[in-house]
């Protein structure tokens, strides 16, 4: 019998089973390599999206490309567009917390036409990178391109303005005609109510800026007309068309000390008005006067022995409920000064407004007293004067209101002004009516009186009177005619006969005189003529 042959299938792994495991592999391994070089996908939210397209849009960095915008889209709000840009694995660490991003398409504004190049290429994303160590995946774009990229090694600070100026981000910051900075931004702080801008000093010359420099707006032409002719006053070309803002130290005016970011400067309409306060640091009192504060007006000068040492601040509201050592008289007037420690032989700095303090209290102690000064009597402008009063009665510094107060006394103005009151007084006491009766009764007998001389002054014995005179004066030469010549008795006759021949010829002048004008007896003064204006030529 024959047995069948028993067939087994031997099993045996394919080599073709390999090609899609090693295709799975690959696969794998190139997503997991692709994914592993992928870089971060960051969020960027603009105002609008004009210009970005989805995978075509670039993001770069310096000009060089840095990543690719993945998607455009709106946010949930549908107020704000978002860009989702894919960012290359290299420059992760360029993703700082502030860093800047902005949207580079052609531009014109005041700092010319930017972004030529976008015309033909298209508009891209520009990303600055920040310094700060922590990294960031949402970024908000920035509606212009920054002024500054970067503000490191420069010196920003804050210019304060209670109105807004014709400056704009990108206007120059000047020093002395050169251009070293500019303004980065401008801000309005409501809850301050003012205005805010910051200004970016470059590093090569951050040491001109120091805490007593000034700042004031130099934006267009200044023009003024005084006693010495016109004055034009101009910055540059580009502040003409534009605007900008200048800064130096007022004259008079020490260097303080170096400034830090973010110092807050104020901002000056015009160079005069720095002028007119160019300090910064200074010690506040207040003066009480019992007397007429007319005439005195903010601004006005407080001086020492004519040597100006501050200013006045306001006429402050007196206060009703104040009493001065149990008096309740009338009240005095207030008036807020300021002491500029700047305009002695001190820095303006805190600590010189200190030292004035100090001092302050010894000298009040030694005599210092405020009055009230005249500066013109016709215009009635006032200041306020400082000087040391001999036995004046002792004080010290006083307090008003939470404000220290320094004791004033009465000028010799204020004495003048009590003496003409009292005169004013005196001649409404007097009887004018009374007074005007006797003048008038007076009046009416001086007319009596000249009608007489003038009666008298035409009657014929006074014309007949030089006639007379001569013929007596014939009668006399006769008599000398017999004397003997060389006698005494003669000599004295011929001086005699003179003396009547002078008397009659000066009396017949006289009366020719009077003939002419009665009232010479009475205004014997030489008379003038009436003056002629010229003719006009």
């Amino acid at each position: 019998m024959i047995k069948e042959a028993i067939i087994k299938k031997k099993k045996r792994f394919s080599v073709i089973w390999m090609l899609p495991v090693f295709a799975l592999i690959t696969a794998s391994w190139m997503i997991y390599k692709t994914e592993l070089n992928r870089g971060p996908l960051i969020v960027i939210e603009f105002e609008n999206a004009q210009g970005l397209q989805a995978n075509k849009t670039k993001l770069k960095c310096r000009s060089v490309d840095v990543g690719i915008v993945e998607e455009v889209e709106l946010n949930p709000e549908f107020s704000r567009a978002i860009a989702k840009v894919r960012v290359t694995k290299n420059f992760e660490d360029l993703l700082k917390a502030d860093s800047k991003v902005w949207i580079v398409k052609p531009r014109i504004g005041n700092r010319g036409i930017t972004g030529m190049g976008t015309i033909l290429s298209g508009a891209y994303i520009e990303f600055s990178p920040g310094s700060s160590a922590e990294l960031n995946r949402e970024f908000v774009g920035l509606k212009e391109p920054p002024i500054v990229q970067k503000e490191e090694g420069g010196l920003v600070v804050e210019l304060l303005s209670d109105d807004a100026s014709s400056l704009n981000p990108g206007d120059p910051v000047i020093f002395r005609g050169f251009t070293i900075g500019t303004i980065l931004d401008t801000e309005f702080r409501s809850s301050e109510r003012h205005f805010v801008y910051r200004v970016y000093i470059e590093p090569s010359y951050s040491n001109l800026l120091c805490q007593s420099s000034r700042f004031w707006n130099s934006s267009g032409i200044r023009v003024n007309y005084g006693v010495d002719g016109l004055e034009i006053d101009t910055a540059t070309l580009e502040t003409i068309i534009s605007g900008g803002v200048s800064f130096d130290l007022p004259e008079g005016v020490k260097p303080g000390m170096p400034c830090v970011k973010g110092h807050q400067f104020k901002l000056y309409k015009s160079y005069d008005e720095i002028m007119e306060q160019p300090y910064n640091h200074f010690a506040e009192y207040v003066l009480l006067f019992d007397s007429s504060i007319a005439g005195l007006k903010k601004g006005a000068p407080v001086e020492y022995r004519g040597f100006q040492i501050g200013s006045v601040v306001e006429v402050a509201p007196f206060d009703p409920q104040h009493e001065l050592s149990g008096n309740l008289g009338p009240l005095p007037m207030p008036i807020v000064i300021r002491i500029d420690p700047g305009r002695f032989d001190f820095d303006d700095s805190p600590e010189a407004v200190l030292k004035v303090q100090q001092q302050m209290g010894t000298r009040v102690e030694l005599g210092l007293r405020a009055m009230m000064g005249t500066r013109n009597l016709l215009a009635g402008s006032r200041f306020i004067a400082f000087d040391y009063i001999e036995n004046a009665e002792p004080a010290k510094i006083g307090e008003y209101r939470n404000s220290e107060t320094i004791p004033t006394v009465s000028s010799g103005f204020d004495h003048i002004e009590e003496l003409f009151a009292q005169l004013l007084e005196k001649l409404n006491g007097l009887e004018i009516e009374e007074t005007l009766v006797d003048i008038r009764e007076f009046t009416d007998n001086f007319d009596t009186t000249l009608l007489n001389i003038d009666h008298f002054l035409t009657t014929d014995e006074l014309h007949q009177l030089p006639g007379q005179l001569t013929a007596t004066l014939q009668q006399l030469e006769q008599t000398l005619s017999g004397v003997d010549p060389s006698s005494r008795i003669y000599q004295q006759l011929q001086q005699l006969l003179e003396e009547i021949r002078n008397t009659s010829r000066l009396f017949s002048d006289y009366a020719e005189k009077l003939n002419a004008k009665p009232n010479a007896l009475i205004f014997s003064g030489s008379s003038h003529s009436d003056p002629i204006p010229p003719k006009d030529e």
